[in-house]
Parts: structure tokens; sequence; C-alpha cells
């Protein structure tokens, strides 16, 4: 039973919480005003009523109760009574909700729980034990989307340090968009068209290469969006190059690859014509 994906963290990123009334959920729009959405997710559906009526009574769950709930149905079979007490614990947080029960968790907490940071769909213990030598195609991937802005997609600055985190937390998909500088003869990465401020191309590559496998040994895949002339793409694929393969000849770079057990590094081009700019294909 998959009862784990975090409630906070869906919403957290794009709205802000009407925490008084946990069926509703504002937005601001246009940074001018508020728009309330009613909040179909916010209720317990009736799979989960029925779990906690289970594992409860008079409509409040022990520790004793949770602990049972933990072994018996999220499979931990190794739960002691102070996690389970750890949980009720880490619950407190939230008494301006009035979700709190001195006794134990009521309905609302429960729900709280299950999709809660603590409560991961995934034990932390969990190892890789599946087969990883297939294409890369045969696997879902931990991916990121505008990799490098520190905010809001319109007017915040982009800067390397949202790729290092996500690198450090596993992610293995970097996006960046690229984009003449001002000057027109260096790439700068940032939501085009928008007043996002720029960060060097240079720059990302740099903490790509220091961080890339920190959290993980599986491949990182560079999807690099290509608003470029000919010549800044000539140049993007001559760094890019170098900084894979410490610039060593063309026939020690062949000889990596073929002896790797997979590549360690992907680039994945998505091609923006610029107007008057030839549609020749680039080969790398």
């Amino acid at each position: 039973l998959s009862l784990s994906l975090s409630l906070e963290n869906l919403l957290s990123p794009v709205c802000s919480t009407d925490c008084g009334n946990m069926s509703k959920q504002s937005y601001r729009v246009c940074f001018c005003f508020k728009r309330r959405f009613k909040l179909t997710v916010a209720e317990a559906p009736a799979e989960i009523k029925t779990l906690f009526d289970r594992y409860s009574e008079n409509g409040i769950m022990t520790v004793d109760q949770l602990h049972r709930f933990m072994m018996e149905v999220q499979g931990e079979d190794k739960a002691t009574k102070e996690e389970a007490g750890a949980v009720m614990e880490s619950l407190k947080e939230f008494k301006h909700l009035n979700i709190f029960h001195r006794r134990g968790l009521n309905l609302v907490a429960f729900f709280r729980y299950l999709f809660g940071d603590i409560n991961p769909p995934l034990l932390p213990s969990c190892k890789v034990h599946h087969d990883m030598t297939a294409p890369l195609s045969h696997y879902f991937i931990y991916t990121g989307h505008n990799s490098y802005i520190t905010g809001n997609q319109f007017s915040s600055a982009c800067s390397d340090v949202p790729i290092i985190d996500a690198l450090q937390r596993g992610v293995r998909v970097i996006e960046l968009d690229m984009w003449p500088n001002s000057s027109n003869d260096n790439v700068d990465i940032l939501h085009g068209r928008t007043l996002t401020t720029p960060v060097e191309l240079i720059k990302c590559l740099r903490s790509i290469k220091e961080h890339a496998f920190v959290a993980s040994e599986y491949p990182v895949v560079l999807t690099l969006e290509d608003h470029l002339t000919p010549d800044l793409q000539a140049k993007v694929a001559e760094v890019s190059l170098c900084f894979h393969f410490e610039c060593e000849p063309l026939e020690a770079v062949i000889t990596v690859i073929a002896n790797d057990e997979f590549i360690s590094v992907m680039l994945w081009f998505e091609f923006g014509f610029l107007s008057g700019v030839s549609r020749d294909p680039l080969l790398i």
C-alpha cells in the first residue's frame, strides 16, 4: 500500500497554505491578487478512513496502535515503539491546526503523517537491487526541469546553486537553457524571454562536473536547450567535451567510452533556431 507522497512538498513551492482550512488553497496570480481553490486531496479518502478505524479506538490512534500499523501495513517489521512515538512528537508542530491530540493521532493527524516526510515512499536503508545494465531508456529517471532557477520562472535569479542541490539529492537529469549573452560572444543560462538574471554556462558546467556523482554513481544526462548561433554552438561543443574528458585526444575519449560499464555523462540537445540563421544540423 503506497501512502507516502508528501502533501506539503507538492503544494508549498507554488502556493501559500490557508492553515486554518485544510480543504482550501490560495494561489497568488501575477503578483497582484490571490485566488482560492477547493482542495480535493485535503480530506482523507475512504480507504484511509477504513485503515484508521481499524487501528484506532474512539477516533484516536495511540502509540501502540500506530506501532502495529507501521509493522502490519507499512511493512516496517523492525519498527520500534520509540519510532512510533517519534512520529507522534513530529506532529506536535501542527498544534496550530488543531490536529494534535495529547493521547494520540486523530484522523487528520494520521493523514498528515502518511503524506509527510517522516513516511518516505522508500526506506532509507533500501539499496539498488535491480539490473542496472539495461539501456537507459528502460528506467525511470529522477529528472529536473529548468534546474538553474532559484525561484519563480519569471523574475528570479539563475544560479548553479540549485543545480548543485539537485545533484546532491540524486537528480540525474539537469536542464540548461542556453542563450547568447548581451554581447553575443559567450553563452548564458537563463529562462528565455523573461526577467530572470543569467548565470554563465561555464559556471554551471564546473558545478556539474564537481557534484555529478556525489549522491549517485549512475549517469548524468544534460539536456541543453539550444538558442545559440552556430559559432556559439561550436564553442559549447568544445567546452562540453573538454569538461567531461579533460581535453584528451579523440582516440583516448573513444577508449574511455568503450571500457566503461556505462557512459557517465550524456548530452541531449534541444534545438531552437534564430531567424536568419542556417538550419543545418550541428555535428559534434
